[in-house]
């Protein structure tokens, strides 16, 4: 539950960032579009897999997993 917060807390730090520098007009006129394709084509997939890399993988691939798979139809 820590890695879902501490990457949640992760992404509302970018953002925030994002916010404050495009409030300033720093990045310019393209900016809002830059931080965009950064965070979905960059940061979102690092978060990913730095979380994937540290998780505990008896716990991810789980009977829950399975349960949730066959209610899920895949």
């Amino acid at each position: 539950m820590q890695g879902v917060l501490t990457g949640f807390a992760v992404i509302a730090v970018v953002i925030g960032v994002g916010y404050v520098l495009g409030r300033r007009g720093h990045l310019g006129e393209d900016g809002r579009t830059v931080l965009t394709r950064l965070a979905f084509n960059v940061a979102t997939p690092a978060l990913l897999f730095t979380t994937l890399a540290r998780a505990d993988l008896s716990v991810i691939f789980s009977q829950r997993l399975l349960v949730t798979a066959a209610a899920g139809g895949g």
